[in-house]
């Protein structure tokens, strides 16, 4: 008898065999509201009435499982939360006016807010939160004055839903450097600002990380097994001597923390990381999430696993998956698979979220790949 698709991802995240190659797609919203451009009505793949909780009810929460259950594949459910923050001596700011949404804070040393605009559909921030020196004083006081609290109520209500058809995981904080690339300043003003006042953004990293270090204590003692952080790293917006200063470390720290409680602790790093993957292979993460290939990423599976001696999710190109027919798919997968050799440590899936607009036959596709001749160890 096979193993259930919850064995089968623990199998490998555990380093153990599985009864073959998992197959665990990352399913997010912009996909899921891609399907009724295909004809697909979400209703016939989950009737909304199959939310019972808050969680599921939740934006499209439900059918970004159900969209995974409903091809076949592993579900590996992402960005479940299992924490509140609370800002000392903060006020909030959370309001849309004009179609801008601003978010940020008011507090007794000055008062900074981003901006969020839409276009297209797409949300993008058009003002970053940091802007100038005085900025960074006062994000500093808000984490200075950030605690933590546990809830874990998401994380109950997915893992009920999902059973025995896959595993759901937290999300956890990103490292100092990358929350400044990603949201709080971009990439540009992060550089500038590490040269011009380098002190004070070191002085206000040092406030994330310990903010941070509270948050996977408190997510190492949640009921979950597994913690992916989504660092999206890659060397087109960090360099390797930034990843060796800002990044390893941290990363190090957290997973520390997870492994004293025997949790497994994943990186995102859904980049270009082929200048990366001898640091890599030195740090203490379990595995790395949503490796991708040429030419979105620059690493392909089998060289990821040999070079960094990770587990590894990831070895397809969400922006192939959506150009190709089905039996173009097929062979694209069968071509990835071959490189893995007996696919030990390794889960197939898109190296990041599955693209707006993939055909889903391509998704069902793969399933059938896998279901053939995905069995361990693989003999292709």
């Amino acid at each position: 008898m096979g193993m259930t698709s919850r064995e089968r991802i623990m199998a490998v995240l555990r380093g153990k065999e599985p009864d073959r190659i998992p197959w665990s797609p990352l399913v997010g919203r912009y996909y899921v509201n891609s399907l009724e451009e295909q004809g697909i009505k979400l209703e016939d793949i989950a009737p909304r009435e199959m939310a019972k909780t808050p969680a599921l009810k939740r934006d499209v929460n439900l059918y970004e499982v159900e969209v995974v259950r409903h091809i076949g594949a592993d579900i590996m459910y992402r960005h479940v939360n299992s924490y509140k923050l609370h800002y000392k001596n903060c006020k909030l700011i959370n309001e849309t006016r004009n179609g801008v949404r601003y978010e940020g804070f008011e507090t007794p040393v000055g008062k900074i807010y981003s901006e969020h605009k839409k276009s297209g559909g797409t949300e993008f921030i058009s003002k970053h939160l940091l802007e100038n020196k005085k900025d960074i004083e006062v994000l500093t006081y808000v984490f200075r004055n950030a605690v933590v609290e546990p809830d874990y109520q998401d994380f109950y209500e997915f893992d009920e839903h999902i059973g025995d058809d896959g595993i759901a995981t937290l999300t956890g904080p990103l490292t100092p450097i990358q929350l400044m690339l990603q949201f709080y300043v971009g990439v540009a003003n992060t550089t500038y600002f590490l040269m011009d006042y380098k002190d004070e953004m070191e002085n206000l990293f040092s406030e994330i990380h310990n903010l941070n270090r509270d948050i996977y204590r408190v997510m190492a003692e949640s009921p979950a097994e597994v913690i992916i952080t989504y660092e999206d790293t890659s060397t087109t917006v960090l360099s390797p001597a930034w990843y060796e200063q800002y990044c390893k470390k941290e990363l190090d720290e957290y997973a520390d923390i997870i492994h004293d409680y025997n949790k497994i602790f994943i990186t995102h790093m859904c980049g270009k990381l082929s200048l990366l993957t001898d640091t890599l292979a030195e740090g203490k993460m379990d595995g790395i999430d949503s490796v991708c290939p040429p030419t979105t990423g620059d690493l392909e599976p089998g060289d990821a696993l040999e070079e960094t001696g990770k587990i590894i999710i990831g070895g397809l190109e969400p922006a192939a998956l959506v150009r190709m027919n089905v039996e173009e798919t097929r062979e694209y997968t069968l071509e990835k698979l071959k490189q893995v050799g007996t696919g030990r440590n390794f889960i197939l899936s898109t190296g990041d979220s599955t693209a707006y607009g993939t055909p889903l036959e391509n998704l069902k596709a793969i399933t059938r790949v896998i279901k053939e001749y995905g069995q361990f160890p693989l003999n292709l």
